[in-house]
């Protein structure tokens, strides 16, 4: 049976801060910033809303994505990859094209891979006020399972989502900010 979402769409995304050094003390995670289009997913049963991070809609543009069935809403980030794994911007804005025979062929060519953040709602319940170590093992729990859901792989699946990488000590992070 369905369970209505508790959010609908349009959500504004919490979005990242630039910053030359990382901040340092308790309570902070840190993820790669990368280039892509920001987007929410919200799944309700079969069916899925894909929402950009100005409230378009996507997912006409990203038919390969396959959220699983069930009732959620993610917040991540779209990416396309070339063959050595660097993102590829310039293949994601060519996939906003208004010829649905484009935009199969270039979905099949060119996959997208979401990368998911966060965990904002499951099964009729709003996360948002739950603790983000929380939110972020259930969407681990979530993601984990699916079909294509592999980490450090040159290409991915059609359709493939993961979570992204996160890690709490800011000598690990390091690195995501001398590359970005």
């Amino acid at each position: 049976s369905r369970v209505a979402l508790p959010l609908k769409p349009p959500i504004e995304p919490q979005l990242a801060l630039s910053r030359k050094t990382l901040p340092e003390g308790e309570g902070w995670a840190y993820e790669p910033k990368y280039d892509g289009f920001r987007a929410l997913a919200f799944v309700d049963g079969d069916d899925l809303f894909l929402q950009s991070r100005t409230g378009r809609p996507l997912a006409r543009y990203f038919p390969e994505l396959d959220f699983p069935a069930g009732s959620y809403v993610i917040d991540g980030e779209l990416v396309i990859l070339d063959t050595d794994g660097r993102e590829e911007f310039d293949a994601l804005q060519n996939r906003l094209h208004p010829a649905e025979s484009r935009v199969r062929m270039l979905a099949e060519k060119t996959p997208a891979l979401f990368r998911a953040f966060d965990l904002l709602a499951r099964d009729g319940a709003r996360l948002l006020t739950e603790p983000f170590a929380d939110r972020r093992a259930a969407l681990e729990e979530l993601v984990g399972g699916l079909p294509g859901a592999k980490r450090r792989r040159k290409l991915p699946t059609a359709g493939s989502i993961e979570v992204t990488p996160l890690v709490d000590d800011p000598g690990d992070a390091e690195a995501w900010l001398q590359s970005g």
